[in-house]
């Protein structure tokens, strides 16, 4: 910026501008004339209004921004609401709250619906060939996916995010299909995440209060081994974790500002070629499935994790025997386990090296050793059938069951419970 105190107009006679000779100006700035009028005194004073308007301006700023953190500092507003900035773990999410023991659970009658661009891998790896995902979504007060709040019920449902579904709406979902295929009421009690410690806890506070005849516990043959492990690491760090995930910082406007704007800017990784394959394989326009799950040999660390998960199993088999239920697991494949027949992969890629590990055998083994009475059920040959014929079980670029898979699911089910005459 240019000060007035630096141009010839104040040297001015008669009108017309006369440059002063350097001496006389510094003599002036000596024995004390007007500071302003000289260039040793102008510069400082420049400087001084240029630090004053950038201060004011950054008070401005600093206030706007304080103006809109106070209502999250009164608990009015969560920005992460705002900017919908929820995260890729349920622990940071706003719309759960926090447990000591399940972790995470959804907030009481939470509703959404729309349509999701694209399904879990799509959305980790930027594939741009994407499924459009309708949902509708509705939480009763446990925060379960159930349309109204149960006092008791016939089947109770337990599982991960192949239960609760949010892929599909209400009447499509597993429990609802089961439920419509026996007659009874069904209840579900999954939810995205869990695990097996979090589904026993789950089964003791809120599903055998429901006196129910049937406990169908879904295990996910992808993660649930895994899900065993990371649960015992976050109770080890749940004091100090719990702090943050819904600390001050976390819902403040300042910093979901900043994370929207990382959000717009950053683009996530390309799923690696490997990683996909033709599905119908012999189809003469065929389209990428998508897989996310690796199917390879139990590692040294599920094997460790295997006995435990089965003793963990069979508490949950004697408290509902206990109750006067019947005690089912159900095995959820992969959908590499159903598609690896269906699809026509490259050779040389990764996926063309996959193979079936040896877990559903494992577990159908350890289940019927529980107890004459514990049910195994195998969801993967009816699910692979249906994918043999060219059907959409799993979305193709998501880890979960279509419409259509969890309908399979449910009849899968059905008929297990009523060739056991379970149901009374």
């Amino acid at each position: 910026m240019t000060n007035p105190s630096d141009s010839g107009e104040i040297f001015s006679a008669g009108g017309d501008a006369v440059e002063a000779p350097e001496r006389p100006r510094r003599e002036s700035a000596a024995a004390g004339d007007d500071g302003a009028s000289a260039p040793g005194g102008g510069a400082p004073n420049a400087r001084r209004l240029w630090v004053f308007r950038l201060l004011l301006t950054a008070f401005s700023v600093g206030f706007v921004f304080f103006l809109f953190e106070v209502p999250m500092l009164l608990g009015i507003v969560d920005y992460r609401l705002v900017f919908r900035n929820f995260g890729t773990d349920p622990y940071w999410s706003p719309l759960n709250r926090l447990d000591p023991e399940l972790l995470h659970v959804h907030r009481p009658y939470l509703e959404y619906a729309g349509v999701r661009p694209g399904g879990d891998i799509s959305f980790y790896h930027h594939i741009e060939d994407k499924s459009e995902i309708p949902f509708d979504v509705k939480y009763d007060a446990n925060g379960f996916r159930n349309l109204t709040d149960l006092e008791r019920a016939d089947i109770v449902v337990l599982g991960d995010s192949f239960i609760e579904a949010t892929t599909v709406r209400h009447e499509e979902m597993l429990s609802t299909r089961l439920g419509a295929l026996t007659g009874r009421t069904v209840a579900n009690q999954g939810q995205l995440w869990y695990g097996p410690q979090q589904e026993l806890a789950v089964l003791r506070r809120y599903a055998l209060r429901l006196r129910p005849q049937v406990v169908v516990w879904g295990f996910f043959g992808g993660n649930d081994l895994s899900d065993f492990r990371r649960y015992e690491e976050m109770q080890r760090h749940w004091d100090e974790r719990s702090a943050q995930y819904h600390s001050l910082r976390q819902r403040s406007f300042t910093r979901n500002l900043v994370v929207l704007g990382r959000r717009l800017v950053a683009m996530p990784p390309r799923l690696p070629d490997a990683l996909f394959g033709w599905f119908p394989a012999n189809a003469a326009s065929p389209k990428k499935m998508y897989f996310f799950y690796p199917e390879l040999p139990m590692t040294p660390e599920d094997r460790a994790t295997f006995p435990r998960v089965v003793s963990l199993l069979a508490e949950a088999e004697r408290r509902t025997r206990e109750a006067g239920a019947r005690f089912v697991v159900a095995y959820v494949p992969t959908k590499f386990q159903v598609y690896q027949d269906a699809c026509h992969f490259e050779p040389g890629t990764e996926v063309a090296k996959w193979s079936s590990n040896e877990l559903r055998v494992r577990l159908g083994d350890a289940v019927r050793k529980l107890s004459p009475e514990a049910l195994y059920v195998d969801l993967t040959p009816d699910l692979a059938v249906a994918a043999r014929d060219g059907k959409l079980v799993y979305f193709r670029d998501d880890t979960h069951w279509t419409a259509l898979g969890n309908d399979v699911a449910a009849r899968t089910i059905e008929r297990a419970l009523r060739e056991a005459a379970v149901l009374k």
